[in-house]
This record gives structure tokens, C-alpha cells and sequence, in this order.
């Protein structure tokens, strides 16, 4: 059978070709748009997640060396024995660090109700206090010296001020300092610092003493090995010129006319 197409049918045909083919090739670029910006989202929300990840493990770090960094601080201003407000931190609000192996103060830390609390954050911390007022508790311990806030009500302004180590580690340090010259000893005023009572105040300055001397050895161990490090440093640091002096070569003497008819009395004869 033949078929009669029309030159409209036909042009109407190539265009519809036309149109369909334009219509694929803008499907297939919009497409590719849409797949490389959600590659582009992608790449970014993952640089996003890692940089908040980093300064997340910041913070923690930062956490863990804010308490020691100013318990140093205030034992110098405040003229304190070496390590003694250290001992302290660690035996008031120690928590175990894996990474460190050892005790470390956690400005975090509350206690109440014979429960100590190590919270992950000053905001957390500052929530755990108010719930425990809400329900009645006044005596309460807070930060890396753990201040009782019912026995030192006017130590902070506020909450925020008792959380922040600066504040809470100077006021422990004064607070030690006024004890010791009431009490005329140390001793005493280790005890002083936890309780008056005598039985509660032999057993933490136990805890103390034993922190205090550990801390001491720790430091003492410190200097050791960092003199030993400096020793072995510095002779290396000989053994090396030592060994280009050996492998640098010897510079030579140029004779001269006068060291020629000193050393051979018979080089002017003939001349």
C-alpha cells in the first residue's frame, strides 16, 4: 500500500524530532547540574561535619587542661606550696583521663547528696545546680575545687562565675591561705579546707598527702628526664662537630724561599 505524506505532515514531523531530541539534550543537562550540586552539597557537608568534629575534640582537650593551667596560676599568686592546690583539685573533683593516664580536675563537677556529678559542660553543670536548688538541695560543691556554695555563699555572683576555673580556682587558693595563717600550719588547713569536724578532716588530709607526695614525685621525675634530654642533646650536638672537624681536610702549608734554605742548607749553593 502507498502512503501519501503531505510537506506539512513531514515538517511537522521533523520539527516534533527536533523538539524531542532539544527536550532529552536539556533533561540530560539538568541532570548533570543536579548531580554535580548534590556532589558539591555532599563535599561540603562533610568538610562541615570534620571541622565540627575538630573543634569538638578542641574543646574536650581544652576541657581537661583548663582546671590544672589556672590551679597554677593561683598557687603563684597566692604564694602556695608547689602542688599542694593540685593535690587538692585532684582529690575534690579528679576525674580519670585514658589519654593522660591520670587523675585531672573537671571544672564541670557537682556534688550533692553524697554524689558526685561530672557534667559535660559548664551549661549542663549550671542546670544540674539549679534542678538540685529547685528541689531543696543547699549543700552543694561546684567546679575544680569544689566550693560549697550553702557554707560560701558570697564567694561567686553568680552560677556562671562559680563554673568559671579562673574564679573558682583563685577563690580556693585564697580561701587556703586564710586557713593556713588561722590554723599556723599546713597541715591544718588542709583538713580545715574539707571540714572542721577532726575525724572527717584526718581522712582527706590523708588523701591529700598522698596526692600532694605523688604529684611531687611526678615533678621531680619531669626535671629528671628533661635534664637528661638537654645532657644527651648537647652531646650529640658535640659528637656532630666533632665529626666534621674529623672530616674536614687539612689545610696546607705553602713553603716559602725561606723554609726551603732553612731545611736544605745546600739549596743556595749553586745559585
Amino acid at each position: 500500500m502507498i502512503c501519501h505524506v503531505s510537506r506539512a505532515q513531514l515538517l511537522c514531523s521533523k520539527l516534533s524530532v527536533s523538539a524531542g531530541r532539544r527536550f532529552r539534550l536539556a533533561l540530560k543537562g539538568q541532570a548533570t547540574t543536579w548531580l554535580r550540586t548534590g556532589m558539591l552539597f555532599l563535599t561540603l557537608l562533610t568538610a562541615e561535619l570534620g571541622a565540627v568534629q575538630a573543634a569538638g575534640a578542641g574543646a574536650i582537650e581544652d576541657t581537661w587542661s583548663v582546671c590544672p593551667r589556672h590551679i597554677r596560676q593561683a598557687e603563684q599568686q597566692h604564694a602556695l606550696p608547689a602542688h599542694l592546690l593540685t593535690a587538692i583539685s585532684k582529690v575534690e573533683s579528679g576525674r580519670w583521663n585514658a589519654a593522660a593516664k591520670a587523675n585531672l580536675a573537671w571544672p564541670w563537677t557537682v556534688m550533692a547528696e553524697g554524689k558526685g556529678r561530672y557534667l559535660p559542660s559548664k551549661t549542663a553543670a549550671i542546670a544540674e545546680v539549679r534542678a538540685l536548688r529547685a528541689r531543696g538541695i543547699r549543700n552543694i560543691d561546684v567546679g575544680c575545687m569544689q566550693i560549697n556554695l550553702h557554707y560560701h555563699p558570697k564567694a561567686f555572683e553568680n552560677l556562671e562565675e562559680a563554673f568559671n576555673p579562673q574564679h573558682n580556682t583563685a577563690y580556693a587558693a585564697s580561701l587556703l591561705s586564710k586557713l593556713r595563717s588561722a590554723a599556723g600550719s599546713w597541715t591544718r588547713a588542709i583538713g580545715d579546707y574539707h571540714s572542721k569536724t577532726i575525724s572527717f578532716a584526718r581522712v582527706y588530709r590523708l588523701k591529700v598527702f598522698k596526692a600532694w607526695r605523688a604529684e611531687r614525685h611526678a615533678d621531680n621525675r619531669r626535671q629528671r628526664e628533661a635534664r637528661l634530654a638537654q645532657h644527651r642533646k648537647h652531646k650529640a650536638l658535640q659528637l656532630k662537630i666533632a665529626q666534621q672537624k674529623a672530616a674536614a681536610p687539612s689545610p696546607r702549608r705553602q713553603s716559602t724561599s725561606d723554609d726551603t734554605a732553612e731545611n736544605n742548607p745546600s739549596a743556595g749553593i749553586w745559585q
